[in-house]
């Protein structure tokens, strides 16, 4: 048995709905990129990157580049908004 979106907000006590899919989802998230140094990264860490990059994108994630700056190393992505997100 199957139980809607409305039911179940209901049974949680959610009044707003709520994002259910990756897509939905994807569009609330606010995630920002730093710049980083190509030679501190292995070649799996720089391609995992570009796929998640490429991926965000294509969910239409708003998607920050932060300028460079000498002090920044790349950590992979600033999530800003997912526990938002998460949390509706």
């Amino acid at each position: 048995m199957i139980i809607s979106q409305e039911a179940i907000r209901k049974i949680l006590g959610i009044e707003k709905p709520v994002s259910v899919s990756a897509q939905e989802m994807a569009k609330k998230l606010k995630i920002t990129f730093f710049p980083y140094d190509p030679d501190k990264l292995s070649d799996e860490v720089k391609s995992f990157a570009k796929k998640l990059e490429a991926t965000l994108y294509f969910l239409t994630t708003y998607l920050v580049y932060a300028q460079p700056r000498a002090c920044f190393a790349r950590f992979f992505v600033t999530l800003h908004s997912l526990f938002a997100a998460a949390s509706l």
